[in-house]
């Protein structure tokens, strides 16, 4: 859970989140947008970048780039904008890359005619008496290219390296081949191909097949059936494994570490609360300090459920949890829409 040192007029007024990321394609962009705005840079929104940059992503296959990033921050200063935007891609630890894109606009095409000036000569003959060479400009639909710099994940910047190493490599050797003369046997793929390969084959040696479950990213092994063609009973267990091996890839059968926290975990986890809360206060030096956090988060964070609940169920929950230790006097908790905020008051 991200915690935000807070002033006490932001305590008095809140700073709301702007958008969501489980909403609407809008919503998630006025999310982004706030994001890099530069008026929320007392908080550490690396976190927040992070998570907007995957959803965009996974959920819509959008690469983003900093054009883009641009046109979505409301700040006026392009000089700003991009200050802020350049520290907060470095400080989420992702790289650039360029891309090149082509598309149709219209666009003003200049060119060079010679205008010929008619008038007449000593006889009255109709002929040319000057030649001006003139710039004109016409719409046209054109193909326009432009260089866009597109952000990437670390791990996909490390595996376009591996795979420019990779044909460099192949270049080289392909380069040595022709230099001595000597005929190889072809160069095939990669090395990560190569490694699912082998993994592959290894896996099936070893008798299981490798799943991963959808909560917790815990290797899940299904067992092999080498026999399902001869034996009956085999065939009536691939039949059952076939079933589990689907509902794991669909996140319905889970771990047992997962399952065991789903079926015997609900309410809150009352003590972690409490401990967290705890802390908080011990932790403060000054007379006054101002948190604040998302209550979604907190709410991930300390309790076994997983249902909709809003951010005031979760401020009274907090409350509930802070007279029990008898800090009411001492920690004040309100909500300001998405936000929980506290106050902390303590006597050094």
């Amino acid at each position: 859970m991200e915690l935000k040192i807070i002033t006490d007029k932001d305590f008095e007024r809140g700073y709301s989140i702007r958008g969501k990321l489980d909403g609407t394609f809008a919503e998630a962009e006025e999310f982004l947008g706030w994001v890099l705005d530069r008026n929320s840079k007392h908080m550490d929104n690396t976190k927040h970048f992070k998570e907007a940059i995957k959803v965009f992503t996974d959920r819509w296959n959008i690469g983003i780039t900093t054009k883009y990033l641009k046109t979505i921050t409301e700040d006026s200063d392009e000089k700003i904008k991009r200050s802020r935007i350049g520290h907060i891609i470095k400080r989420a630890g992702f790289k650039l890359t360029p891309r090149k894109r082509y598309y149709r606009d219209l666009r003003c095409v200049h060119g060079n005619i010679n205008r010929l000036i008619f008038g007449k000569d000593a006889n009255g003959k109709i002929t040319i008496t000057e030649e001006k060479r003139e710039t004109v400009g016409r719409l046209a639909n054109v193909f326009v290219g432009e260089t866009l710099h597109r952000i990437m994940m670390p791990e996909e910047f490390q595996q376009k390296e591996r795979r420019l190493a990779f044909l460099n490599l192949r270049g080289i050797l392909i380069n040595d081949i022709k230099r001595h003369n000597v005929v190889y046997g072809k160069i095939e793929g990669d090395e990560k191909r190569q490694e699912k390969a082998i993994n592959k084959l290894k896996e099936k040696k070893e008798g299981f097949i490798p799943v991963r479950c959808k909560e917790c990213n815990h290797q899940i092994k299904i067992s092999l059936c080498p026999n399902v063609d001869t034996d009956k009973n085999e065939q009536l267990v691939s039949g059952i494994y076939s079933i589990v091996l689907r509902d794991i890839q669909e996140g319905i059968f889970l771990c047992y570490r997962c399952k065991k926290i789903k079926e015997e975990g609900k309410g809150w986890k009352k003590e972690k609360a409490i401990n967290f809360l705890k802390d908080l206060y011990k932790q403060t030096k000054k007379e006054k300090s101002y948190l604040g956090f998302d209550y979604r988060d907190f709410y991930k964070e300390y309790c076994f459920e997983d249902k909709e609940i809003t951010c005031g169920e979760v401020r009274d929950k907090i409350r509930e949890f802070v007279i029990s230790v008898e800090l009411e006097t001492k920690m004040t908790i309100i909500s300001n829409k998405e936000d929980i905020r506290i106050q902390i008051i303590k006597n050094i």
